[in-house]
């Protein structure tokens, strides 16, 4: 996965790209336009620039002819050419990084609040949401930690906490807030568990010890990805995280045995006594029946462990 973000809108036709710019088209008729330059840079980025509404209910994906887009309503089939981005009227020309910049968009975000359907609104709030990480003001991790937390549309708290957790080392304590909030949803952990691993940030290692042992899936897969980076970058953190790592090899969903097999390859040298007993889980990883699996076990034992593969263990597909 290059970019992980969300687009406001309900969707059933798929995005379509044309050159930098990726056009997609919800069931409400709103055309999102995004700018997929950045897709390339590091770290990728990609925003929405533009929106443009048709009127009625679109469920077919655009096509694309030369410089021409065919989209096709409930009623009728248009083709568009030329310039066919409404420019974002958000407060993106506002001072960037200054305490009346963030006043500013703060008063823009709260005038903007409305029903939890109201797709339009929802949508200047996204752009709002992307001007303020884009200001870099001081007050922005903990407003968007709050919007993750309390806005009533979920496209608007997702593009909160995404934000929030590639934000950067400020970020810390109100991704650390989110990933131990009750309330959380499960989205909610996993975005702020990969902010905290991305940061690897020691204070967490106890709430995402938590999050290792949640009912979700995906939940857990996040949280042993991001022990493991902590535990790389943090070595007295190694008795707390490394057990948990080493359940983690038995657990119910193959996801998350995946990602404590790549955890655990980033500590081969400080395991100390569990050492014997981890390559033996990852020996019997090698040789289990999910051919994924056994593969990345197999690339753990002989690039970070330096064992001997079994004979008989399963090629790498």
């Amino acid at each position: 996965i290059v970019l992980q973000g969300r687009v406001p809108g309900w969707y059933s036709s798929s995005p379509v790209v044309s050159g930098e710019r990726i056009y997609w088209a919800d069931e409400k008729g709103n055309v999102a336009v995004l700018d997929a330059s950045g897709i390339h840079q590091q770290p990728p980025r990609s925003r929405v620039i533009g929106i443009n509404s048709l009127g009625e209910g679109i469920w077919a994906s655009p096509a694309i002819v030369d410089d021409r887009i065919f989209l096709r309503t409930r009623h009728r089939l248009y083709c568009l050419a030329g310039n066919v981005v409404r420019p974002r009227t958000a407060a993106s020309e506002t001072t960037a990084g200054t305490a009346a910049g963030f006043v500013d968009l703060k008063a823009r975000y709260e005038s903007f609040k409305g029903p939890s359907n109201d797709d339009a609104k929802a949508f200047r709030r996204v752009e709002i949401v992307d001007a303020l990480a884009r200001s870099r003001a001081a007050q922005v991790p903990d407003f968007l930690k709050d919007i993750a937390k309390t806005d009533n549309n979920w496209n608007v708290c997702q593009e909160a906490a995404t934000l929030l957790a590639a934000y950067g080392p400020e970020a810390a304590k109100p991704l650390l807030e989110l990933a131990s909030w009750q309330r959380a949803q499960p989205y909610l952990k996993i975005l702020a568990a990969q902010g905290l691993g991305r940061l690897a940030y020691a204070d967490a290692a106890a709430a995402l010890l938590q999050l290792a042992n949640d009912k979700d899936a995906l939940v857990r897969l996040a949280a042993v990805d991001a022990l493991g980076k902590i535990a790389a970058a943090h070595p007295p953190t190694l008795d707390r995280i490394v057990p948990v790592l080493a359940r983690a090899l038995a657990d119910d969903a193959d996801t998350v045995r995946g990602a404590a097999i790549d955890a655990l390859a980033l500590l081969p040298d400080h395991l100390g006594p569990r050492r014997t007993d981890i390559v033996a889980k990852l020996t019997a990883l090698s040789e289990g029946h999910n051919p994924l699996l056994a593969a990345r076990a197999r690339t753990a034992l002989r690039t970070a462990f330096q064992q001997p593969l079994p004979n008989h263990a399963p090629a790498t597909p």
